[in-house]
């Protein structure tokens, strides 16, 4: 019994081992395949801010600041649309809302370290349409400047380097619990599904085979009894050996039926010629055979002389 505990938890370690390195086999899988879900495209363009005045060098920190939040705002996304008609419209048919958190969730613009470099992002699923949103954005980004301040005496914006494209995976960590989530169920069902058929083959063979050997057997015997069995006689043995006997071939056979001499025969003494003759007339009567008793007694009077 111990042994055969032992056994069972052995063969439920290795199921465990194999289900989880099937899972984490089928989550690398998954992962691959829904990499390209959450493949997005970064492109980022950097803007040296330089002021030329003293008051706008006094007052560079809100200038920055504003210059970053600008961007963010709605109208500037109509601005942008407005200044560049190839571009589409992505959230058409959206509330104002709606618009707006979208555009800000593409958009993404900072000031790198408390310096005078303003980084513009633009994250989309098409790279050449990343690269294009960020060249018109930062171009809509000093148009916009110019108008809230004097690019020629007071500020001026210059484009030091990009658009640089990149690719990186968008909400990664969702892409690691989906995948692992769809390896375990994937692991489970295939699990699932290979104990089914196992069960399956076993009672299949319960059923098919197993019985089927009976029932031959059942045959074998069956037809064994019906060659033992003889009417008249009860089965045994010795009438089997009796009926498959046969006589040998070799036997002498006469020509003619030789019959007995009737002296031979009937050994009748003279005076009871008479009455023999009286007794030979009559109809044969049913001669039954003699009981035990009758036997001892006749070989009695046998033995005593009486016959």
């Amino acid at each position: 019994m111990n042994g055969n505990q032992e056994k069972f938890k052995s063969i439920n370690i290795r199921f465990s081992f194999s289900f989880f390195v099937l899972a984490l086999i089928l989550g690398v899988t998954f992962f691959l395949l829904l990499t390209g879900e959450f493949r997005y495209y970064r492109s980022q363009v950097s803007v040296l801010f330089i002021p030329k005045s003293e008051k706008a060098a006094f007052h560079t920190p809100y200038i920055l600041a504003n210059l970053v939040k600008i961007p963010r705002t709605l109208a500037f996304y109509d601005r942008l649309l407005k200044d560049n008609p190839e571009l589409t419209d992505q959230f058409s048919g959206r509330s104002k809302d709606e618009r707006k958190k979208l555009w800000n969730k593409t958009l993404g613009i900072k000031q790198e370290n408390k310096s005078t470099f303003i980084n513009i992002e633009i994250m989309e699923k098409d790279r050449t349409q990343s690269v294009q949103l960020a060249e018109q954005a930062t171009r809509t980004l000093i148009d916009t400047a110019s108008r809230y301040y004097n690019i020629k005496t007071d500020i001026d914006l210059r484009i030091v380097e990009g658009p640089i494209t990149t690719p990186i995976l968008k909400y990664w960590y969702w892409l690691i619990l989906l995948s692992a989530a769809l390896g375990l169920l994937s692991s489970f069902l295939l699990n699932v599904i290979f104990s089914a058929f196992i069960n399956l083959a076993r009672v299949k063979k319960d059923i098919f085979k197993l019985p089927r050997f009976e029932r031959k057997e059942e045959n074998k015997i069956a037809a064994m009894e019906e060659e033992l069995v003889i009417p008249g006689f009860p089965a045994g043995k010795e009438e089997s050996t009796a009926r498959k006997s046969k006589a040998p071939e070799n036997l002498p056979v006469a020509d003619e039926i030789i019959s007995p001499p009737q002296e031979e025969l009937y050994d009748i003494p003279p005076a009871l010629n008479g009455e023999a003759a009286e007794i030979l007339e009559e109809e044969p009567k049913e001669i039954t055979e003699p009981t035990e008793e009758e036997l001892k007694k006749r070989l009695n009077q046998l033995l005593r002389g009486e016959l």
